[in-house]
């Protein structure tokens, strides 16, 4: 992201893949502009867009963007990305130029393998037992409620869970 370059904070991107072979880039943010804490383990958070957006909805303002808060806060801040939008338009087999089948997919989908694979994904790279969600607008929202719902097995892995909207 050219927003965390531009305030100073160092990004990674992380690259997942779901159970159904779509190939999700997530950007995490260890530590604070000011490079503190960047070794250091600390509690995760994942930040989900609402429909139609990315993660760069959470760093496009210095003083205002809540990556960059909860960062400046002590936390490991990871942002996710559904399939399909800027960040997450690859699949192992199909092309989202070529093949219309990239596309074939529902809010169903997103829930069923996207979250699921981001969190798994946190869990093992951040090196803890949970993690702090927090959704924006109703499609990231609505996906932690029905994730909760049909695979209950990840209410343990979730700490706790911010269900904001409208954003």
């Amino acid at each position: 992201h050219q927003f965390c370059q531009k305030y100073g904070y160092p990004i990674d991107e992380e690259i997942v893949t779901t159970e159904d072979g779509y190939i999700l880039t997530m950007h995490r943010i260890k530590c604070s502009f000011n490079r503190t804490g960047c070794h250091e383990k600390r509690p995760a958070m994942l930040l989900l867009h609402g429909l139609l957006a990315s993660s760069a909805d959470f760093v496009s303002t210095r003083n205002q963007s809540l990556a960059f808060q909860l960062v400046d806060k002590g936390y490991d801040v990871w942002l996710g990305n559904n399939r399909g939008n800027t960040y997450s338009r690859n699949h192992i087999m199909l092309d989202p130029n070529e093949d219309k089948s990239f596309w074939n997919f529902s809010f169903h989908e997103t829930v069923m393998y996207d979250l699921p694979a981001m969190i798994d994904h946190i869990i093992q790279k951040s090196q803890v037992s949970k993690v702090t969600f927090i959704c924006i607008s109703s499609q990231g929202c609505t996906s932690y409620m029905v994730l909760s719902s049909l695979k209950p097995e990840y209410n343990k892995k979730i700490l706790f869970a911010n269900l904001v909207a409208p954003f």
